[in-house]
């Protein structure tokens, strides 16, 4: 029978476990907090470099699945701004290897929070860098879990993340010592009541938040699929966009006051594009309404835009995306300003960014909002991704997100996260989303500091290193 040494079989271990912790269509949340635990064990037990390639290249080959999965595997620029995440969340476990031993000998606690702040640390360093979004936040795979969220309205995402791999190393400090007590008691309890703070503290801010308060009726409009299937048979935008407004009028009517639709969902041209934003200002005079419409226009140069229409028919901001993708870039759809623009309705306060604009938590912070509009347009193998991340975003600005989507899972989402509503694109011809939510935004820590905890844990990191170098020349 064949024996595989013992470090090789938690590398494997690991790595299996962290397929389903990539934030995927396939994801088991409890994997992002069982992986970390065997594969830092891996690292732990081998050579610095051994260790650290092969965890870079159990991360490359994951991130490639992912890509696979996603069908981005096509995208050169996806597949090199992955490449170099591999290679950030790589960084963490020669960290952990290089500095927890000779600061265990000082303090067991601080040993621990070396592996928690390189990733928290790698992960917003990793945005900043590449400039790809955040990707690789273990936040987003623990979507389902609200109390444990909400600390991202400090925090950002990068404390959740921070939380989940510090479980890891509290486990490989109780492992080093043979899962003895008295030698992992002061790691263990530190961890435990920090964890149970954090989820107590997200217990009681959903608990408390108020159950009633002013709403605003909102819907999301997606073309419907018949529609874009005569206009994919016949060529013509007319049919979609006749949809578009027909039933903008219908929902408007039935009563409606914020509505949006996905992105991209008409098409027009410089000479068309006046007359349909004055059909839809028509309905808005009409009907008392704001209309987020998303217009792709085509010509000598293509842009993807929203355009908010008031109820006096005037239009309110006109917005380009802020990130195109790089399919859209090798479209020559070029980057809108980055300024999120907001509206004051009187009850609420409005503001709109597109689709991937939604994985830049810097982006998505300078919108002073109460309510976020947000077009968006998915495919088959990314359906609920970024209705998922969605989440994040809403508990770190308290702002409440109605983002719908073609293609994808169009969600209603309060300002501490919760669903209203959802809506697949699958389900039936025609897509609407219908909720209400609420006019009124809460007030965050996160909004106000910003990613000022990522740099905390990437100070953190420089002053453990500091520390250990100093063991290291003068050990006690």
């Amino acid at each position: 029978m064949l024996r595989v040494p013992e470090p090789r079989r938690w590398l494997w271990l690991g790595a299996a476990l962290s397929l389903f912790a990539l934030h995927s269509e396939y994801d088991l949340p409890v994997a992002a907090w069982l992986a970390p635990i065997f594969l830092v064990r891996y690292v732990r037990l081998s050579a610095p470099r051994t260790g650290v390639v092969w965890i870079g290249i159990v991360s490359l080959l994951a991130w490639l699945l992912w890509l696979c999965s996603s069908a981005l595997i096509v995208s050169g620029t996806a597949v090199l701004s992955f490449a170099a995440l591999a290679g950030f969340l790589t960084v963490p476990y020669l960290l952990d290897r290089l500095l927890a031993r000779p600061l265990a000998a000082w303090s067991g606690v601080a040993a621990s929070l070396v592996f928690p702040l390189g990733r928290a640390a790698c992960e917003y360093l990793f945005t900043v860098a590449v400039g790809f979004g955040n990707f690789g936040s273990l936040a987003a795979t623990q979507h389902g879990n609200l109390p444990l969220l909400q600390i991202a309205s400090i925090t950002g995402s990068y404390g959740v993340s921070f939380l989940i791999a510090w479980l890891a190393s509290t486990v490989n400090h109780a492992w080093d010592a043979g899962f003895a007590w008295p030698a992992s008691r002061r790691v263990g309890v530190v961890y435990a009541v920090t964890l149970a703070v954090v989820m107590a503290g997200g217990a009681i801010r959903l608990g408390w938040a108020p159950a009633d308060g002013d709403t605003v009726r909102v819907a999301g409009l997606s073309p419907s699929r018949a529609a874009l299937h005569e206009r994919r048979r016949t060529g013509d935008d007319a049919v979609v966009n006749d949809d578009l407004v027909a039933r903008t009028d219908q929902e408007a009517q039935a009563g409606a006051r914020i509505l949006v639709w996905s992105e991209s969902a008409a098409r027009v041209t410089a000479a068309t594009r006046g007359a349909m934003v004055e059909r839809v200002a028509a309905i808005a005079r009409r009907r008392g309404v704001y209309v987020d419409m998303a217009l792709e226009m085509r010509g000598e140069r293509t842009t993807n835009e929203a355009v908010l229409v008031a109820p006096d028919g005037r239009v309110a901001w006109t917005y380009q995306k802020s990130h195109p993708t790089p399919a859209e870039a090798a479209a020559g759809i070029a980057p809108g300003s980055g300024e999120v623009p907001t509206v004051d309705t009187g009850a609420a306060r409005l503001a709109t960014v597109i689709c991937y604009d939604l994985d830049f938590p810097s982006l998505v912070r300078t919108a002073d909002a109460d309510l976020l509009l947000v077009p968006a347009n998915d495919w088959p193998g990314i359906i609920a991704w970024h209705s998922q991340k969605a989440v994040v975003r809403a508990v770190e600005n308290g702002v409440s997100i109605l983002r719908q989507s073609s293609h994808g899972l169009a969600t209603a989402l309060d300002p501490l996260g919760r669903t209203v509503a959802r809506a697949s694109f699958y389900d039936g011809d025609v897509h609407t989303l219908v909720a209400y939510l609420p006019v009124r935004g809460v007030t965050t820590i996160y909004r106000r500091v910003g990613d000022l905890f990522a740099w905390l844990c990437v100070a953190g990191l420089a002053a453990l290193a500091a520390i250990a170098r100093g063991r290291r020349a003068h050990p006690s």
